[in-house]
């Protein structure tokens, strides 16, 4: 079954500028890796219980697990490695002023704007900080590496219908998200 709604998401850079405020303001010492860690677990929470993505932006397959590819892009913006002129102003320019990147390491220069995210976003996502945030380097790399990674060929596009898949309710998600509108019952 094919997802055009979640093939096509749309990006939410304010979303996604207050999502990795959020973790970036929560986690001691945060780093790249961590934030994009904890952002798809939080997505992945998100979905199975929500219907939906909280960021919507597209993860690819990197080696050491799936990372946002606009919100990568926009950190690698923030720390002066190039134009990206993919991305647009405003996205480039919010996270240039909000967040500082040295190396690996993620800074907060600007508090998460929490009226950008709804209750249910910013609960999964505390959430995730809670039950991953003290994780090592490597133990979020093996979590990240999820069926949804495994299948998808490494600087590939992980396709949403497989994250979807990793969920314990896939079947009714994948109903629900081929059409949003019909009503499913999930036998609760």
């Amino acid at each position: 079954m094919r997802l055009p709604q979640l093939i096509n998401q749309e990006f939410d850079a304010d979303a996604a500028l207050a999502a990795i405020l959020l973790i970036v303001t929560r986690c001691p010492n945060a780093t790249k890796h961590k934030a994009f860690k904890l952002l798809y677990f939080a997505e992945k929470l998100h979905l199975e219980r929500y219907g939906r993505f909280i960021v919507g932006d597209d993860y690819y397959a990197m080696n050491y697990g799936p990372v946002p590819s606009r919100i990568y892009d926009a950190i690698k913006f923030a720390a002066g490695h190039g134009p990206y002129l993919s991305l647009d102003e405003p996205l480039k320019a919010s996270f240039s002023s909000c967040l500082e990147v040295r190396g690996h390491s993620l800074t907060a220069r600007c508090d998460p704007d929490l009226g950008k995210l709804s209750k249910s976003d910013v609960r999964c996502l505390a959430e995730a900080i809670d039950d991953y945030g003290k994780a090592s380097f490597a133990q979020r790399t093996k979590l990240s590496h999820d069926e949804a990674w495994r299948q998808t060929p490494q600087n590939a596009r992980v396709l949403p219908e497989k994250i979807v898949r990793t969920l314990p309710n896939a079947e009714v998600l994948l109903e629900h998200l081929s059409n949003p509108y019909l009503v499913v019952d999930d036998g609760a």
